[in-house]
């Protein structure tokens, strides 16, 4: 696991406006007034990396001596990059803070300069180089039985003032996961945590693996709250037991009850979070060791992509099945679109490639090589309805009043139901005959028996 460079920021405590002028100048990602004397600088545009680059430290030591350091000089730093072992490496220090969503170095800007320069790292720190303090910090897990209700858990969270940094959804097989539940419940007794696994594993006997998500989330304080003999985040926790009386199974008695939920809600739970902030860096090494069976969040893709919407979505979206399912986009710029989401794929997972296949239309995702057996989902990308379907007469500006009137649901963006529906029937119009299986959006339209609709004629 790693935190990505873009994420990570150094203070300078810039006296001059000589030295202000030269860094702002020098700087191409923006910067953080992080107080009235400090500003933070992404790691590419600190003095400290700018020297390295350009084997030029007068500007570092005119910075040295304006914010009198007396504990560096250009000679300690010289040392360091000649001697630099990354094994030897003392950890790079960084407090995380809620308001700039970002990591700031409170010792280390030296250290990762060096990293940087010397190629060692490129876009991407490794947790194991790292020190990570933070008091706003914590994960939420949403376990298979809740799955289905991911997009609601989500937005009972953020409802809350919690805010969602990232979201990782994780297909793990029948007999890995009681390991994966045993990483989570350290601090609990083992009969506890063997009652948790032994419900999901019997709720999910017939399938060969069970899904769930890892919720990386923010609060702006973290307050106190007594439990039992503990003391938890009282947002987290409150948060957390109003989904479970929400999403928890039942009890077949209506009046049994447990505390702290409500009456007929079992112990099931379909969420856990962690307490503490200090708990919170754990997370990355339950997400190193598990990282191969990571599934790709489809929502993820949607984030700021303009100009669009998803057509004829699978009512499991963004759940999907690996090797057989695709999502359908229609949009106004084919080549910027492929472009957004290939930048999505490199920047968020490292360990997937991805291949424009041209004569298709469709962006195919591979976990490692470029292969049919390392197929995981593909995109059908469109930018002309008259393309889609050339038996019909349809108007040429239809594509762009289809997106331009679309509606924003769970974070992505989808058709109004009138055009959705016309869609669905023109897909049905020309490919029932060769499949059969498109009888699904038949169905679809019968659920929405009151809503009107554009039917074409054939040309």
């Amino acid at each position: 696991m790693s935190i990505n460079l873009d994420d990570i920021y150094c203070n300078h405590y810039l006296v001059s406006d000589k030295l202000k002028n030269i860094c702002k100048k020098n700087a191409v990602h923006d910067s953080f007034m992080v107080n009235e004397l400090l500003t933070s600088f992404h790691i590419k545009d600190s003095i400290h990396y700018y020297s390295l680059m350009n084997n030029n430290y007068d500007l570092y030591e005119e910075y040295l001596h304006e914010s009198n350091q007396k504990d560096h000089n250009k000679k300690q730093f010289l040392e360091l990059l000649t001697n630099f072992d990354v094994n030897k490496m003392k950890k790079i220090k960084i407090n995380y803070r809620y308001d700039k969503n970002k990591y700031f170095i409170e010792d280390g800007c030296h250290r990762l300069s060096i990293l940087l320069y010397k190629n060692i790292i490129t876009d991407k720190v490794p947790i194991q180089y790292l020190q990570i303090g933070n008091n706003n910090c914590f994960y939420y897990v949403i376990y298979d039985h809740g799955m289905d209700k991911l997009n609601s858990i989500c937005s009972e969270i953020e409802k809350n003032k919690i805010r969602i940094d990232k979201k990782i959804i994780l297909d793990l097989p029948r007999n890995i996961f009681p390991m994966f539940v045993m990483g989570l419940y350290t601090n609990e007794q083992q009969h506890h945590i063997i009652a948790k696994n032994r419900y999901i594993l019997e709720q999910n006997k017939h399938k060969n693996s069970m899904k769930l998500s890892i919720l990386l989330v923010s609060v702006p304080i973290a307050h106190s709250m007594k439990v039992a003999d503990s003391f938890k985040c009282r947002e987290i926790e409150l948060t957390k037991r109003h989904i479970r009386n929400l999403y928890n199974p039942r009890f077949s008695n209506p009046e049994e009850k447990i505390e702290p939920l409500n009456k007929g809600v079992s112990h099931h739970h379909v969420i856990h979070s962690t307490d503490f902030p200090v708990e919170f860096p754990s997370i990355y090494s339950i997400l190193d060791n598990y990282s191969c069976y990571t599934m790709i969040d489809l929502q993820m893709f949607f984030k700021d992509m303009e100009d669009y919407v998803i057509i004829k979505k699978s009512e499991n979206f963004p759940m999907f099945n690996v090797s057989r399912d695709d999502v359908d986009v229609l949009c106004l710029d084919m080549n910027k679109t492929i472009k957004h989401l290939e930048n999505v794929l490199y920047n968020n997972y490292s360990k997937y490639v991805c291949h424009y296949d041209s004569k298709n239309e469709q962006l195919n995702i591979y976990y490692g090589n470029i292969s049919y057996n390392n197929f995981i989902v593909k995109f059908d990308l469109f930018d002309d309805i008259c393309k889609m379907y050339p038996l019909y007469n349809i108007p040429v500006n239809l594509t762009k009043e289809v997106i331009q009137s679309g509606i924003m649901q769970n974070n992505i963006k989808i058709p109004l139901l009138k055009h959705e529906l016309m869609i669905r029937q023109l897909e049905y119009d020309t490919y029932i005959q060769k499949r059969p299986d498109k009888v699904k959006h038949l169905n679809y339209i019968k659920c929405h028996p009151n809503e009107g609709y554009m039917k074409f004629e054939k040309r």
